[in-house]
């Protein structure tokens, strides 16, 4: 059983000189500053049922702190984001064999939206406040090692993974919110930007100490793209899609590598986003490759 605590002074402060100012001269010049201390309690417990099988769970207090408005309006001061996380699961491990499979719940007491280019907006910084919301699921993961079922020599793996995560998110409560992927939302409306489904696949083919090879795809289930509920009109929907990743390393020396990868390796044409302005692609077939060294 481990508790934990953390504390935090926050001080926010933002100097807008305006647009018509761009010799920041202050003669249009405005400042804005928050302050907030912040205590973030949580607990973790861990129980061995067998050297197999472990049980896990833990309530912590989840926070984010609220931006720094650019107007003098009341309003647009928002509240910092507050939670309740809450998890409950089993890891498994013996032999070849690994997994794990948790549930987890977040009460968000209040939500809080970040406009960013991240996330598909505009990148302003602006936040917006969503009052309560619950968002509750399942993860689950399975790895296996092939290589003795294959014949491979001992000094071979062959790691194979899959994960699966179940996701639910809904608001609690009814509002008007001038941030795009919220609008007008009522109580049982699904978060946008958070998919039902998730699933991914991974083969690797490692040699110990010399090189290592793998190729993994992921499923992201179709999502709406504003709060809504009922069928997801197509434009306010990002198609549910699968992109392939492949990726590899050699060990030239005992502190020198040499990697490669290949993100969206079929080149697949997907939509990742519709903010700010109508469909955004997402990453289309790219590669890198370069070099890692360890200093010790």
């Amino acid at each position: 059983m481990t508790p934990g605590i953390r504390f935090e002074h926050i001080k926010l402060e933002r100097e807008d000189f305006g647009s018509n100012d761009p010799n920041r001269t202050g003669s249009a010049r405005t400042f804005f500053e928050n302050d907030l201390d912040v205590w973030i309690p949580g607990i973790g417990v861990a129980y061995d049922v067998n050297e197999s099988v472990k049980l896990l769970g833990g309530v912590h207090k989840g926070f984010a702190p609220p931006g720094v408005p650019n107007n003098a309006n009341e309003a647009a001061f928002t509240s910092e984001e507050e939670s309740i996380n809450y998890e409950l699961g089993a890891r498994y491990s013996q032999g070849n064999w690994a997994g794990e499979i948790f549930g987890f719940l977040t009460d968000y007491e209040n939500l809080l939206g970040r406009d960013s280019f991240s996330s598909g907006g505009g990148g302003t910084g602006d936040t917006f406040n969503g009052g309560e919301v619950e968002v509750k699921g399942i993860e689950a993961v399975a790895q296996y090692d092939a290589a003795e079922v294959t014949q491979l020599p001992a000094s071979y793996k062959l790691p194979i993974t899959v994960s699966y995560t179940l996701t639910d998110g809904e608001f609690k409560n009814s509002f008007t919110s001038s941030f795009a992927e919220w609008g007008n939302v009522r109580a049982g409306d699904e978060l946008p930007y958070l998919p039902e489904h998730q699933l991914y696949v991974s083969v690797g083919l490692e040699k110990e100490d010399q090189w290592g090879v793998s190729a993994g795809a992921k499923y992201v289930d179709e999502m709406r793209t504003q709060a809504g509920s009922g069928a997801i009109p197509a434009d306010r929907r990002v198609e549910a899609h699968w992109v392939v990743d492949v990726a590899g390393e050699y060990k030239l020396t005992d502190n020198v590598s040499a990697f490669a990868t290949v993100e969206n390796a079929l080149d697949e044409d997907y939509v990742a986003a519709r903010r700010p302005a109508g469909a955004r692609p997402g990453l289309p077939l790219s590669a890198m490759a370069g070099v890692k060294v360890s200093l010790w």
